[in-house]
């Protein structure tokens, strides 16, 4: 019939939650592994400790969540995800002016989005009907980030001026947003006490 797809086709495409997962696996982590790429430029002679900020964010966030996870929801934490990789973009790699202190700050707020990014698909992943595709193509994200973002910054960043920068931060901040908010299906079941008071869209 004409307009249907073929089954061989259709079992080859990623479902919607697949491609979902697998995009903000992608996006969550991009910014992370573009910060540990330019290490060396960012604080010469002292790549660990530039290493160090972009990873003790996170491990802050993953070890006090049960302290505060239930204060706002899923889509609450998603917003401020983005807003900390926004940041970072601007602070470290949009070609300003900014002190290297700054950056630095930039970079602990990478971490920081990245961190609740993951633990907030992570403990959502559960909530869908499929969360071992969730799972999995989450993880094929993240490893995709490392490619992507090692690309990026040896190839794609220095080729763009402060202009090209920000349009690149802005449309990495619009695909994160649109991928949780519109690609991402809703899930069919939540944890009321997990989800917090901010629950939006069954989040």
């Amino acid at each position: 019939m004409p307009g249907v797809m073929p089954p061989t086709l259709r079992a080859w495409l990623p479902s919607r939650l697949a491609l979902a997962c697998f995009l903000m696996g992608t996006l969550n982590n991009l910014t992370f592994v573009v910060n540990n790429a330019v290490a060396t430029t960012l604080l010469p002679g002292q790549v660990g400790l530039v290493y160090i900020i972009n990873v003790c964010p996170e491990l802050l966030v993953k070890g006090t969540a049960p302290c505060w996870w239930h204060w706002s929801g899923y889509n609450s934490k998603m917003i401020f995800a983005g807003v900390c990789f926004g940041a970072n973009l601007l602070l470290v790699h949009s070609g300003l002016s900014v002190s290297t202190g700054w950056k630095l700050v930039g970079v602990a707020l990478s971490d920081l989005g990245g961190g609740l990014g993951e633990a907030s698909m992570l403990a959502l992943s559960q909530s869908f009907e499929a969360p071992r595709i969730c799972l999995s193509a989450w993880s094929s994200g993240t490893g995709a980030a490392g490619v992507i973002g090692y690309l990026l910054s040896m190839y794609a960043l220095p080729l763009l001026g402060t202009a090209g920068r920000l349009t690149f931060a802005a449309l990495l901040l619009a695909a994160f947003w649109s991928t949780y908010f519109i690609l991402l299906p809703k899930p069919t079941r939540v944890d009321n006490w997990m989800a917090g008071p901010l629950l939006a869209r069954g989040r």
